[in-house]
């Protein structure tokens, strides 16, 4: 619930993400091994786009398992950019899903059809549900564009208009 005033705040449960709740109590905490920062580690491996750009700020292309956050003012053209990748990542026969959450499916396909990406094979749908979306990405794992993460509802959390309490969303989709 907002503030009711300028200047004002308002404490929340920390326990009342997802799976949280009066069942669950915190755990005592048990302490982690401590390594040195300059040790050896093997580089992921990654799943390159072939756009020069996102490929350098991505490090290299994508990371399995990993989340990135695209963000941006409205307009600016995140959904035309990840259109873009996702079609690309078609092409190299990787197993594309697009979710959309603001635009309808015939608004996500005409945008297909302008860039030239139609007919990669990106898969397409057009849900907010959080619940529904897990049920239908458990075939298996592949990138997969959720576009305007506001705009995604979960059932086990109490819906709040707030954009960075709608981060709150995204570990659900990190299994």
């Amino acid at each position: 619930m907002p503030a009711a005033r300028w200047n004002t705040i308002v404490e929340e449960n920390p326990l009342a993400g997802i799976g949280g709740g009066p069942a669950r109590a915190p755990k005592k905490g048990r302490a982690v091994a401590l390594v040195p920062l300059d040790g050896e580690s093997e580089e992921a491996p990654r799943i390159a786009s072939n756009m020069s750009e996102l490929d350098r700020v991505t490090g290299g292309g994508f990371v399995r398992g990993s989340a990135v956050l695209v963000g941006g003012d409205p307009g600016i053209g995140k959904s035309t950019i990840l259109m873009q990748v996702a079609a690309a990542l078609a092409r190299q026969n990787q197993r594309v899903i697009y979710v959309s959450g603001e635009e309808a499916i015939a608004q996500v396909r005409l945008r297909a059809r302008r860039l030239g990406a139609a007919d990669t094979g990106v898969l397409l749908a057009a849900e907010t549900n959080v619940e529904d979306i897990l049920a239908t990405l458990a075939e298996g794992p592949a990138p997969i564009w959720l576009l305007s993460i506001r705009s995604r509802r979960c059932g086990r959390i109490r819906p709040k208009p707030h954009p960075a309490r709608s981060r709150r969303y995204v570990p659900a989709f990190r299994r």
